[in-house]
Parts: structure tokens; C-alpha cells; sequence
């Protein structure tokens, strides 16, 4: 009988351990996972909704470069330089507006004719810094104000005017 009540507490004890163990190792870093899942959706949905407006830009004739000529921005620097970095390099190709430089943390090279610099190495005077990671705008912003003295624009507000 004492064996019995010793096993059976040696399996309840077992469980026991076994669930905060789980806990503590399985739960937790899932949690933490989801988490970082669930913010990477939400900028990709901003993404898809930017995205979906600038179409809609475009399906009714108008070009970014008419807001940039109508602010008198006519030299430009582009922070951020993955999809939509590209596609605003793309959109302003023969356009009157020139992109002086891309800027990127990550940079390599060059995107089109846009030589990319890392923030720290940007130096090109422009009458405008376009930040297209718009999640990330604010602290962005923050960061090449104390590089630059023009206007930081948000890729994301050019488009809703432009809307």
C-alpha cells in the first residue's frame, strides 16, 4: 500500500514538474513568439494598406513627384530602402525630383541609380528626408534630426494628401 501512495504521488509530483517546466520553457517563449508574430502582421497590414493607397494614387493619374514639386522639394533623400524605398525610387525615375541618396541601416550598394548610406554616414544636403518604414517613423524622425535640418517626411502622410 505504501508503494502504491509513493507512486502514485511520484507520478502526481512528476506531472506537477513537468507542467512547470512546460511552463516555463514552452509557454513563455510561445507567448513571446506570438507577440512578435502578432507586430509583424500589423506593419505588414500598414504595409499592405500604404501600399493599396498609393495604387489608388496612381489609378487616378497622379504621380508622388507633384507633391514633392509643389512643396518645392526638388532634391530628396529616401530612408528605408526595401519594397517601398524601391518602388518610390522607381516612381520618381525621370521625374523632376532627384534622389540624392538612399539611407538605410542595412545598406548595400546601390538601388537603381541611388547610392544607399547608412545613417551615420549621410551627408548630402536635400530639401527632404522620406521615411518609408512607417512603423518606425517617430523614432526614425528622431534620429536624423540630429543629421539633417530639412523637413522628415513620412511616406505614409504623402499619400494620404496625395489621396
Amino acid at each position: 500500500m505504501k508503494k502504491t501512495i509513493w507512486g502514485i504521488l511520484g507520478i502526481v509530483g512528476g506531472l506537477a514538474s513537468g507542467v512547470m517546466m512546460s511552463n516555463k520553457f514552452i509557454v513563455k517563449p510561445t507567448i513571446n513568439e506570438l507577440k512578435k508574430a502578432r507586430e509583424l502582421a500589423s506593419k505588414h497590414l500598414d504595409l499592405y494598406m500604404l501600399m493599396n493607397d498609393w495604387v489608388y494614387v496612381k489609378q487616378h493619374g497622379r504621380n508622388l513627384a507633384d507633391f514633392f514639386e509643389r512643396n518645392s522639394y526638388k532634391k530628396i533623400a529616401i530612408y528605408g530602402m526595401n519594397y517601398v524605398g524601391k518602388t518610390l525610387v522607381q516612381e520618381l525615375e525621370g521625374t523632376s525630383i532627384d534622389v540624392v541618396a538612399g539611407i538605410d541601416k542595412a545598406a548595400s550598394g546601390t538601388v537603381g541609380n541611388v547610392k544607399v548610406y547608412t545613417p551615420d554616414n549621410f551627408s548630402a544636403e536635400v530639401d527632404a528626408v522620406v521615411v518609408t518604414p512607417i512603423t518606425y517613423f517617430d523614432d526614425i524622425a528622431d534620429m536624423m534630426e540630429t543629421k539633417v535640418t530639412c523637413p522628415i517626411l513620412s511616406i505614409e502622410d504623402i499619400i494620404f494628401e496625395m489621396k
